[in-house]
């Protein structure tokens, strides 16, 4: 039998912290993971207090030994069933003409929001094998479907995560492991948004598009249609 368990990386706040919410509400133990100790304790509290299972591992995932430590944390409580790839570097580099760009800024900005991705999935991905199947979601953005101007690394690094969800997810289905990406246009997740999407109702869906969707791409765009300028190419 596939065990509920969930993986939530980013999920010390922010949307990675309602993600968490509501798989717990839905009965999942879950492994989260985040940088911040004392809001990552705060969270993992919340979600016991919902009746579930929840450990905690800190750290980066630039490093090889905090997605290391997230697998052991998964093995260790009998495999899981959900990996969610919600981790990003969104700010470092945006609105930053591309030549003022530094190599510092190209190696944090793909490591974390593709590269470390892809090395945790490769590892949950393996388990999922062993239990029967499974299911990653990968946090994306709208971004990932169209082209913006002065946020070349944070595109990158989406479009790079498309194709490796979309190339995945044939690759997948005969090992019985659905691979899903969410695109998303701004989640209201801090203090300086004044605009943006409910981060609880957005989980909400997310969760109602996993548990009661075969599809294969969810996209939440509440932008006027004005402002849709690529229509998803």
């Amino acid at each position: 039998m596939i065990p509920k368990k969930a993986i939530i990386t980013g999920s010390s706040s922010g949307l990675g912290e309602s993600l968490a919410t509501v798989f717990a509400m839905n009965g999942y133990d879950l492994v989260i993971h985040g940088r911040n100790k004392d809001k990552l304790e705060k969270v993992s509290e919340r979600i016991k207090a919902l009746g579930v299972n929840c450990s905690t591992v800190l750290g980066d995932l630039m490093l090889s030994k905090t997605i290391n430590l997230l697998e052991l944390e998964a093995l260790k409580r009998g495999g899981s069933s959900v990996l969610i790839n919600n981790a990003a570097d969104i700010l470092s580099a945006y609105g930053v003409p591309f030549e003022d760009i530094d190599d510092t800024k190209i190696d944090k900005i793909l490591t974390t929001n593709l590269v470390s991705l892809i090395k945790l999935s490769r590892r949950i991905y393996k388990n999922f094998i062993g239990v029967g199947g499974g299911a990653i979601i990968n946090m994306n953005s709208i971004v990932g479907l169209e082209v913006k101007e002065t946020n070349i690394l944070y595109g990158t690094s989406k479009w790079g995560l498309r194709g490796f969800t979309n190339s995945l997810a044939l690759e997948a289905k005969s090992k019985n492991i659905r691979v899903m990406g969410v695109y998303l246009t701004r989640v209201k997740t801090r203090e300086e948004f004044t605009y943006g999407m409910d981060p609880d109702e957005v989980a909400r869906k997310i969760y109602d598009f996993y548990a009661q969707s075969d599809k294969s791409e969810l996209i939440l765009d509440d932008r006027p249609e004005e402002f849709k300028t690529n229509k998803y190419t």
